[in-house]
């Protein structure tokens, strides 16, 4: 075990889209904040707990977990990516039960049966291998333990991601498509698809409960800063090749379809995702056998 199984994601999350999730962590907290929030609401921890956060990006859903079990407990986040890792340990200076490895969750040598709770916001769509990601994390975690976690439905149901990328694709040179299905976060749209996995990964009690929300775009409070968000961001791989003209003409055309978005609390879209919650089995009782 060890190594990294997910070459292209890690090349992915160490080039252009780690360094901006790294250097803006504010703004995509904006977004995705509240869908961690539901996660720790469903998994239920306690003082004391050991939580394993998975795809941590810069932070801070390990930070919020950290917030919940106390001194007493422990929060470990792992990521692909080492400039999100970097800005997480920045971010967790002066919290002692906090620490951040830089590894592939399917293959990272967990010690066995040492985790109480494995939480993820967003970060298990991409796996390689999902059973062998998912059966790594069960030997993490304790007999009895808890998994919680959010991905996305399918995009038909997440305007966020919709608006801006069409607008714009309608004035650029078709993207590498391997590229896009790299990027692509509907891994998990399909709820018996994921139960499927983790039932075959030995997990028990798996439940997949709809989350549906406006989603603050890039924390934008303004068009503008929606605008500069898709530019710099989620809209940068697409742009790369483009030319002068052509990249005028997109963010035009991506102004044009936020603008309807705009309210009183910033640039909103609708957004769905899964909320998906499973266990280890528990211990056997003393006596018997499996």
């Amino acid at each position: 075990m060890g190594g990294i199984a997910n070459v292209v994601q890690a090349e992915l999350w160490n080039g252009v889209e780690g360094r901006d999730w790294a250097d803006r962590p504010d703004r995509y907290e904006a977004m995705l904040g509240p869908f961690g929030a539901r996660v720790l609401d469903a998994v239920a921890l306690r003082p004391g707990d050991r939580v394993l956060d998975v795809g941590c990006g810069a932070g801070d859903l390990a930070r919020a977990a950290a917030d919940r079990v106390g001194a007493d407990g422990r929060v470990e986040g792992i990521d692909l990516s080492e400039p999100l890792v970097e800005t997480a340990r920045r971010g967790a200076a002066g919290l002692g039960q906090v620490t951040y490895t830089v590894g592939d969750a399917q293959t990272h040598p967990f010690p066995p049966g040492e985790v109480d709770v494995v939480v993820s916001r967003f970060g298990v769509m991409f796996f390689d291998d999902p059973v062998a990601a998912f059966t790594n994390l069960a030997t993490a975690l304790r007999p009895g333990g808890r998994l919680g976690f959010v991905c996305w439905q399918d995009a038909a149901a997440n305007e966020w991601m919709l608006t801006a990328p069409m607008a714009a694709l309608a004035h650029l040179p078709p993207p590498d498509p391997a590229v896009f299905e790299a990027l692509s976060p509907f891994g998990f749209a399909d709820p018996d698809r994921v139960a499927g996995i983790l039932g075959e990964a030995g997990f028990v009690d798996i439940t997949c409960t709809g989350v549906e929300r406006p989603l603050l775009f890039g924390g934008a409070r303004t068009l503008d800063d929606a605008v500069e968000f898709f530019r710099d961001g989620i809209g940068a791989s697409l742009l790369t090749s483009a030319g002068p003209g052509e990249v005028d003409a997109a963010l035009a055309a991506v102004r044009d379809a936020l603008a309807p978005h705009v309210t009183a609390r910033g640039v909103e879209l609708g957004a769905a995702a899964w909320l998906v919650t499973a266990a280890t089995p528990a211990a056997c009782p003393l006596g018997w056998s499996v």
